[in-house]
């Protein structure tokens, strides 16, 4: 069986809400009616600048960027690269599949949350 696994870009707004171990859901675009699960093994501790072409909101993907002159897409924001080992059959994924996934967070108050959105929304500096 082959090992496939999933890598995804993570907001750095997002970052400190995640660790390894944490519960992964993810659609891919051309398997909308089933859902892949996974536990997060590793997290970078680097942030990316620039973007997969393909990822980029100008190719058709979700991530907004920057094209440089240098003509790489660099992204507007900071993100980390998180991997999820995949136990899916090897004959319904191929390298290079995009999709969204959603980190299941425990533990988070309502508090939490609305300061997270109002951080995010606002742009605040504390």
């Amino acid at each position: 069986m082959d090992r496939y696994q999933a890598v995804l870009l993570i907001d750095q707004a997002d970052r400190r809400n995640l660790e390894e171990g944490q519960s992964v859901r993810m659609k891919l675009e051309h398997l909308a009616d089933q859902t892949v699960d996974g536990r997060i093994a590793t997290i970078s501790s680097r942030s990316l600048t620039h973007a997969p072409p393909a990822l980029s909101n100008k190719f058709g993907g979700p991530l907004p960027t920057v094209t440089e002159l240098s003509q790489r897409e660099r992204l507007t924001s900071a993100a980390f690269q998180a991997a999820v080992p995949l136990d899916v059959p090897g004959n319904v994924l191929r390298t290079g599949m995009r999709g969204r996934a959603r980190v299941i967070i425990h533990d988070r108050s309502a508090w939490d949350c609305t300061w997270s959105w109002l951080r995010a929304t606002f742009r605040l500096r504390v």
